[in-house]
């Protein structure tokens, strides 16, 4: 059957990678190099579109499809993902919320450490002393960590040029962070928050 035939293929050319990918991304990846002509089979072009979009074709074919266990898969990928996370959670929660500032020698390369430290001092001691940020969502890939927060705090100082207000405040932000060996190694100019609204609610400029 084309069914077995091919899956008999995919499981071999999965076997053959060092990709980390699942077989089923594996189906969309030859579905686009099929339907653009890069695809050199045997097989009928669009019997096999038609076959690779059945969800079950691995199953029907009753191959074992453990990868070789020279290409096989290392548990350590998706747990440094999730280590990852962890460190990136821990600069939100014990260095901002809790002002653990010496946690940055822990969680950062020594650069990285030295401008958060100086940075954070500022902000605890005159710009925003009870600044808070809650992470809503948090994403993570290879080497990268993305944050979703929204971040909340009192203007006493200055701060991104503007005088202290006294003035509360809640905004959202998204920061990417990227770590090497369980250290945060860049990231300092990799966030996105919203400054207008910042200085909206603070009285930077009148509403209109």
């Amino acid at each position: 059957m084309l069914e077995d035939e091919y899956a008999s293929y995919l499981v071999r050319l999965w076997r053959s990678t060092d990709s980390a990918a699942p077989l089923e991304t594996m189906w969309h990846y030859e579905i686009e190099h099929i339907q653009s002509g890069e695809h050199q089979s045997l097989v009928d072009q669009g019997e096999l579109v038609s076959c690779l979009r059945q969800p079950t074709v691995i199953e029907q074919s009753n191959i074992n499809i453990d990868r070789h266990p020279n290409t096989s898969i290392p548990e350590e990928n998706s747990m440094s993902v999730e280590q990852n996370k962890s460190i990136v959670r821990r600069l939100w929660q014990e260095v901002w919320n809790e002002q653990k500032i010496a946690v940055c020698d822990e969680i950062f390369n020594e650069a990285y450490a030295t401008h958060e430290k100086g940075w954070a001092t500022y902000v605890f001691t005159t710009a925003i002393p009870d600044i808070h940020f809650a992470v809503t969502d948090m994403i993570a890939e290879g080497d990268k960590v993305v944050s979703r927060l929204v971040v909340s705090g009192t203007h006493t100082g200055e701060f991104v040029g503007v005088a202290g207000t006294g003035k509360r405040f809640s905004l959202t932000a998204t920061w990417i962070h990227r770590l090497e060996d369980g250290r945060i190694v860049e990231g300092r100019d990799w966030g996105e928050w919203n400054v207008l609204e910042f200085m909206r609610q603070v009285g930077a400029f009148p509403v209109a």
